[in-house]
């Protein structure tokens, strides 16, 4: 570093992170519904998919939602899913509205990662 009178300073540091490894442990992805569909309210309730590309990675995942006033649901979860591709039902008794879904997925370390959101309109 140099001051206003162009001395120099310097100092060596080390900085550890800590980053959570979970996310690079698997990935998962949203295939039905996408982000953004509008699903009709007589089709419920509808199948949500996704791909697990290392489900032997995953020990548990809880599925949310939130209703059109913010708040977060629990509705069901699966216990160290077998397959790349999965589905859960979901919707049932559902009013129309904007909702959005979500997951938390607990990994075989015990570390919880939190997916981002997909939006699905029931009309």
């Amino acid at each position: 570093a140099f001051d206003d009178q162009d001395n120099f300073r310097e100092k060596t540091i080390s900085i550890e992170l800590d980053v959570d490894s979970s996310a690079r442990a698997f990935n998962i992805v949203w295939l039905d519904p996408s982000s953004g569909d509008t699903i009709s309210h007589s089709s419920l309730p509808i199948n949500l998919n996704l791909n697990i590309d290392k489900p032997g990675q995953v020990q548990k995942i809880d599925f949310y939602y939130l209703s059109p006033d913010d708040k977060s649901h629990w509705f069901t979860y699966l216990q160290s899913p077998g397959d790349n591709n999965v589905s859960v039902t979901w919707g049932e008794g559902m009013d129309p509205g904007v909702y959005k879904l979500y997951m938390i997925v607990k990994d075989l370390s015990g570390n919880l990662l939190t997916t981002p959101s997909i939006i699905v309109n029931i009309e």
